[in-house]
């Protein structure tokens, strides 16, 4: 036998085996067919749906107060609870008796009728108009009032009311710009946007703040779960928390974003030279409350709408 059919003897063999690998393919495909329409011919089957986290809500103080009682009593009435208040007779703490206030030739006169609080003073224009007080702002050592514009606007007055007793000084008006002038031209002025409150001041008067301004229409419709400085000011949402106290599983965080027990780590150190209290060192990496505390304790920006 030459080469040559040696080479066509193989050739055949592989042809031959190449043909039963084919047709041994072709019956387990026609199987494997067989079986999927069989399978597709079943009653269907509910395919699960992936979800992500439940989102985190505020559920307000009210919430807090039923565990946490003695936290909760000493919040009433301290700085962060009396932040922001609607103006009424028992939050207004100023002369609204009809006095007047002078400052750079613009008197400003401060009315109450039937439980309503006035301020005629100078509008955008320089002219004298008389708008009501909507809310409080503050409480010691001044309290300043907010006044409701178009657009969701709420404007802060210049002129305070100093809540010290008289011997200290206090019990008068004084305006925040005492030894300037500002007009009503001024970017300063009351009536403008570097004394609007949406803008300049809200983020850390009231809980769970959201500013919600629109550019196409240059207004504001601000929104808040509550009007002072409430619990989740601070810890954060909590609606996890309350659910796992609720269900008796508190891990982890209990709930929380942010872990703020830390006060036995360290100890605050009070400087008599400066009157200023500093810490004996950070308590955590990354410490939680300077993070927490620095939002808005801090000469800082907003970085972010989200706690």
């Amino acid at each position: 036998m030459f080469v040559s059919d040696v080479a066509f003897v193989g050739v055949q063999q592989r042809s031959r085996n190449n043909k039963k690998i084919v047709r041994e393919f072709s019956r387990y495909a026609f199987c494997a067919a067989i079986f999927m329409a069989m399978a597709s011919c079943g009653p269907e089957k509910e395919v699960a749906t992936p979800t992500g986290p439940v989102p985190l809500s505020y559920v307000g103080v009210e919430s807090c107060s039923g565990c946490h009682e003695e936290q909760y009593r000493a919040w009433r009435g301290s700085h962060h609870d009396l932040a922001m208040q609607h103006a009424t007779p028992a939050t207004v703490l100023g002369d609204f008796s009809g006095v007047e206030f002078e400052n750079y030739g613009v008197t400003s006169t401060f009315l109450e009728r039937n439980g309503t609080y006035f301020v005629r003073t100078d509008n955008a224009s320089g002219e004298l108009q008389e708008f009501p007080v909507k809310f409080v702002f503050g409480v010691t050592p001044l309290q300043q009032y907010l006044i409701e514009f178009p657009g969701g606007r709420l404007q802060s007055l210049p002129i305070a009311w100093d809540t010290r007793d008289a011997d200290e000084g206090g019990q008068r008006w004084f305006h925040l710009y005492a030894d300037e002038y500002i007009s009503h031209t001024d970017l300063l002025h009351w009536t403008g946007r570097e004394q609007n409150w949406n803008y300049q001041c809200a983020e850390c008067h009231s809980t769970n703040l959201q500013k919600n301004y629109s550019v196409d229409s240059d207004s504001f419709d601000t929104t808040w779960s509550e009007i002072n400085v409430a619990c989740e000011a601070c810890h954060g949402p909590g609606s996890r928390h309350v659910q796992q106290a609720n269900d008796g599983d508190l891990f982890g965080l209990a709930g929380l974003v942010t872990d703020l027990d830390d006060a036995g780590r360290a100890v605050w150190q009070m400087n008599t030279d400066t009157g200023i209290a500093n810490r004996s060192e950070l308590r955590m990496h990354p410490p939680a409350q300077p993070e927490a505390c620095g939002r808005c304790h801090s000469r800082r920006s907003v970085a972010s709408q989200e706690y």
